[in-house]
């Protein structure tokens, strides 16, 4: 529905559950929305007074509103016509809980990455709702009842929605159980009082709620920026973080906003220069014919990561000519081909080799994780390295080889699929093990750390699809959001170095490089997005790539970052 449209009306199913909660009001979205966009999304005041929002909300798998899909930026008015046409201007999407007992975020997207959602919208030919199954995956449904991908532009299927529509619900359901959702709901309910009680000492003698709400339900947002505008706010950089902006104000904020971006020739302050960064999309080449700074971090991220989630072993060597690349099945058929990594021992690789190759320009010295001796001096040979073939058995008279580094993370193959599987348990270890074995001198002076938890287990029994439950206490959750933002900003925020991000799409999870951070501290968690590096060449494309990824998400399948730091 479109924001000059009038307002948009939240239903509320007949089969209601205590996990549900009770719908957030639309104005209260793009406030929230809003305050993001001044505080960490690189959007000056005056800028901000001449924004607009259009609308549609996302549903969970059960037909329940999830998600505000929120389309902020100049003058917007057409949904699908700036989605179609964004130009170039500072438009994003973002996707804020639409009931009570949802994340306040859950993902961005930058208009740089509107094409998908474009080309999903004419390949299906209509347009019913967006669906979601997990967080930072967008489905669309037409008015067949057909589903598509909207990073892929391809259908889902049946059996596939089927399996991601149980384990949603026994997310929910066990979320809801752990009291982490009554937990989120506190979170909202403080945000409702302090946007209801002017002169309150958290609103900053900003207006109420109600007093910049339209009558279509809409937010008055030249009413608040005013506001803002008359307090003096200003952004800047964080006290602790000289590598990282920091600003908000008000009950809008609902907490504090932060980004940073690991970057070549970083300076004081300089984050807090629109002109040098955009926070919404680190790699924003929208400043290239004149060698812009934006252009030079986005060309900096890409150049920094040159495997990206190149996962075919053959590209960067040959199996040994008596046998293939295999690995064991995650089930009981014993050894199988596996074409691919997997994307846990590329991710370790990836970061290995920024720390052999690039850390240099990066403001401090290369560090040796490859071998005892000299480091090779591209990604392409740090992987053929890392991926040394490791004898595993026999099949079919045919000798079964998996790369070492992938014998380190105790990867597995799934029956059917060429897709590896490495558990989130297995991540540290096997970082920590191939440095312990192989590492340079001063590469044994190194650990990965991290903070990981998979919030559903999904896993493939003779029958098929089983989802298992993971019980965690609310404590435990907000804790565990608490320390992924510690070690974003620690690693990317302080000492300019790329970081690992764990995520879910959908019922599988991923690893992937992030070198980009968005951080909105609520009250009870923190919600850490990681940038999902943009890449052209579908062969290396990570899962939800060229976008902010919520990785502490409550209706994520898993969650949580790694980084490398000195004993």
């Amino acid at each position: 529905m479109l924001a000059a449209c009038g307002t948009q009306q939240i239903k509320t199913a007949h089969d209601a559950q205590p996990w549900d909660g009770e719908p957030v009001p639309l104005a209260l979205a793009q406030a929230l929305t809003l305050g993001m966009k001044v505080s960490a999304g690189g959007v000056s005041l005056q800028e901000a007074k001449t924004y607009k929002f259009a609308s549609e909300i996302v549903y969970d798998l059960s037909l329940k509103p999830l998600h505000h899909l929120l389309l902020v930026g100049p003058e917007t008015t057409d949904f699908w016509g700036t989605i179609a046409n964004p130009g170039d201007k500072n438009y994003a999407l973002y996707a804020v809980g639409a009931t009570d007992k949802r994340s306040f975020f859950s993902f961005i997207i930058p208009a740089g990455s509107f094409k998908s959602l474009a080309e999903t919208r004419a390949k299906a030919g209509s347009f019913r709702r967006f669906l979601s199954p997990s967080v930072g995956v967008l489905y669309l449904e037409d008015n067949t009842g057909r589903v598509w991908d909207v990073n892929t532009a391809t259908e889902v299927g049946a059996e596939q929605m089927k399996v991601w529509r149980q384990a949603q619900r026994v997310l929910f359901e066990q979320r809801q159980k752990d009291g982490i959702l009554d937990k989120i709901k506190e979170d909202w309910d403080r945000l409702r009082t302090e946007a209801s009680q002017k002169g309150l000492a958290q609103s900053g003698g900003l207006p109420t709620l109600d007093e910049v709400t339209l009558p279509n339900g809409h937010l008055d947002v030249p009413k608040l920026i005013t506001a803002l505008e008359a307090q003096k706010a200003a952004k800047g950089v964080s006290a602790n973080y000289t590598n990282e902006r920091a600003w908000c104000m008000g009950w809008f904020c609902a907490g504090m906003g932060y980004a940073s971006v690991v970057r070549k020739n970083r300076y004081n302050g300089d984050l807090a220069n629109n002109n040098l960064y955009n926070p919404d999309n680190p790699q924003d080449y929208s400043d290239c014919n004149i060698s812009g700074q934006k252009c030079r971090i986005a060309n900096d991220i890409h150049n920094a990561d040159p495997l990206g989630n190149l996962q075919w072993i053959n590209y960067y060597r040959y199996a040994p000519a008596d046998g293939y690349w295999g690995a064991w099945d995650a089930g009981l058929s014993g050894l199988g081909r596996l074409n691919n990594i997997g994307c846990g021992p590329l991710a370790i690789t990836r970061l290995f080799a920024w720390y052999a190759t690039e850390r240099q320009n990066y403001g401090s010295y290369n560090v040796n994780f490859i071998n005892s001796g000299t480091a090779p001096s591209t990604a392409y040979v740090i992987a053929q390295e890392m991926f040394e073939p490791v004898y595993l058995g026999t099949r079919d008279g045919q000798n079964v080889y998996q790369p070492r580094i992938a014998r380190y993370t105790d990867t597995w193959w799934f029956q059917n699929s060429d897709q590896g599987l490495t558990r989130d348990t297995n991540m540290i270890p096997g970082a920590n093990n191939w440095i312990r074995d192989r590492a340079s001198a001063e590469g044994k002076n190194w650990e990965m750390r991290g903070s990981h938890k998979a919030w559903v287990n999904i896993v493939y029994a003779a029958t098929g699809w089983t989802v298992v439950a993971i019980p965690i206490a609310w404590i435990d959750f907000s804790q565990h959001t608490w320390r992924v933002r510690d070690i974003a900003r620690g690693k990317i925020g302080r000492d300019n170095e790329p970081v690992i991000a764990m995520y879910g799409q959908g019922t599988l999870g991923h690893f992937a490089m992030s070198q980009a951070y968005i951080v909105h501290e609520g009250w009870f968690s923190a919600n850490l997005f990681l940038w999902i590096r943009r890449e052209a060449n579908s062969w290396a494309q990570d899962l939800l790539q060229g976008g902010f990824v919520n990785v502490t998400d409550m209706a994520s399948y898993y969650s949580g970052a790694f980084g490398m730091y000195r004993r």
